[in-house]
C-alpha cells in the first residue's frame, strides 16, 4: 500500500511538471512573440510593455473574476480572492525571482517613493498604521539593497 502511495505521488509530480513545462512553452511561443510584435508596433519600451500588457495580461483573470463574483452577489469572497491573489504574486513570483535572481535596487525609485510617501501625510495631515508598515519596510529594504 505505500508503495502504492509512493507510485502516485510521483507521477502527479511528473504530471505536474509535464503542465507547467507546456504553460511554460506556450507562454514563451505564443505570448512573449506577441508582446514583442506589440512593443515593436507602438515605439514603446521593453520595460513599459512588460509593466502594463504583461501585467494587464496576467491580472485578467483575476479582475475578470472578480466582476463575475460580484455580480452574483459576493462581494467579500471577490475581496478575498483579489487579496488571495496579490499575496500570491508578491510572495511566490516576486521571491522566486528574488532567489533566482539577485540584483540591487536602484537607489533613485524608492527615494522617489519615500517621497512620494512623506507628500501624502503632509497632505492628508496624518499618520495611519499601514503608512509607518510601508514606510519602514521600505527603509529597511533600501537598506539593506545598498550594502
Amino acid at each position: 500500500m505505500e508503495n502504492a502511495k509512493f507510485t502516485g505521488v510521483v507521477l502527479l509530480a511528473i504530471w505536474l511538471f509535464l503542465l507547467f513545462s507546456t504553460m511554460g512553452i506556450a507562454a514563451s511561443e505564443i505570448f512573449c512573440a506577441n508582446l514583442a510584435y506589440i512593443w515593436h508596433s507602438l515605439g514603446i519600451s521593453e520595460n513599459i510593455a512588460g509593466a502594463t500588457f504583461l501585467a494587464f495580461g496576467s491580472g485578467a483573470p483575476d479582475v475578470f473574476n472578480t466582476f463575475a463574483v460580484m455580480k452574483a452577489g459576493s462581494g467579500s469572497l471577490a475581496v478575498r480572492e483579489l487579496l488571495g491573489a496579490t499575496l500570491f504574486i508578491v510572495a511566490a513570483i516576486l521571491g522566486s525571482i528574488a532567489i533566482v535572481r539577485p540584483s540591487k535596487s536602484p537607489t533613485r525609485v524608492f527615494s522617489r517613493c519615500l517621497r512620494f510617501r512623506r507628500f501624502h501625510v503632509l497632505y492628508n495631515g496624518h499618520w495611519n498604521i499601514e503608512f509607518i508598515r510601508i514606510f519602514c519596510l521600505d527603509r529597511v529594504h533600501f537598506m539593506l539593497s545598498t550594502f
